[in-house]
């Protein structure tokens, strides 16, 4: 029995006095769609950072099919990472990109030169092989760097916000390669404002709130339409309590058996007055930038 793809324990990292991520704990037993959710600030990218081991946790530990992240990157064939910028050197094409990352990996440029063109023949991008970053839309960009992270097949896949800002083209293109992606056995974290990713790509949804892991659910169990789910994360991330169905008794060893509840700040409904002081607006989950925050999350 292969050990299971993310094992993540009493995960905590601190920047100087700031606690970005505390005590942190899940687990993902088989490959699925995971949607990261969260204000801003709340500690997305940093556990994604985590996850991939380019940075390294104040406490707790992060397990990648029994091995620790950086372990993982050193047999190159675990996890691949898309940050939420791009990062194309401009003075090279887009092949040369490509084949450039996947150096990074261990592969020979011949491999991975073969490899690249298949992906971008198979995304409808090949015409784009010898253009320079700067021609590219953000949509273009953005689909060749998610391409130039599966050039060695990776077995775990780390997305931080990768629609963001590209046009509905390319965000479907996305969509069906991911999908393509889990049929294939990958599992996939998708750190993500967006609502429809939710709703029509993730089984299964955690949620951050200034650090800590508020909620660990299937996806369905938030909701089965876009408004249900955006009005169960209100209500999470304002700190009221939400009453979520349990899940359902099944052999779905992928979620976690661990309830996580909402911090214990609780608004009055009868004075409606935020424990923080002024009465919070009620705000689309898209506009998440709006939603209270205490801490900010450091980026290095």
């Amino acid at each position: 029995m292969l050990p299971s793809p993310i094992i993540v324990n009493s995960l905590s990292k601190r920047f100087g006095n700031v606690i970005a991520l505390e005590s942190v704990s899940f687990e993902v037993h088989r490959p699925c769609v995971i949607g990261l959710v969260g204000p801003n600030g709340s500690g997305k990218s940093t556990l994604l950072r985590l996850l991939m081991g380019s940075i390294r946790p104040s406490g707790g530990e992060v397990k990648l099919f029994g091995h620790s992240p950086r372990e993982s990157r050193l047999r190159h064939t675990d996890v691949g990472y898309l940050s939420s910028a791009d990062r194309m050197f401009p003075e090279l094409t887009v092949l040369e990109n490509m084949i450039y990352r996947g150096s990074m990996y261990g592969l020979n440029s011949k491999d991975c030169s073969m490899m690249a063109c298949r992906l971008l023949r198979d995304r409808n991008l090949y015409h784009l092989r010898g253009r320079l970053p700067h021609t590219l839309s953000t949509g273009q960009r953005r689909q060749v760097s998610l391409l130039s992270t599966l050039l060695h097949q990776p077995k775990v896949l780390l997305l931080d916000e990768p629609t963001t800002g590209i046009d509905i083209m390319a965000i479907t293109q996305i969509y069906r390669l991911m999908s393509e992606l889990c049929e294939d056995n990958c599992t996939i974290v998708l750190a993500t404002h967006h609502l429809e990713e939710l709703v029509t790509l993730c089984q299964r949804t955690i949620a951050l709130h200034d650090g800590q892991l508020v909620h660990d659910c299937a996806t369905a169990d938030l909701g089965s339409s876009r408004d249900e789910v955006r009005d169960a994360l209100q209500y999470l991330f304002l700190g009221r309590t939400f009453p979520v169905r349990p899940p359902a008794a099944s052999d779905d060893s992928s979620l976690s058996t661990v309830s996580h509840s909402p911090p214990p700040a609780e608004l009055s409904l009868e004075e409606d007055r935020h424990p923080l002081g002024d009465p919070p607006r009620v705000v689309d989950f898209d506009r998440s930038e709006q939603s209270p925050v205490r801490i900010q999350e450091f980026r290095q």
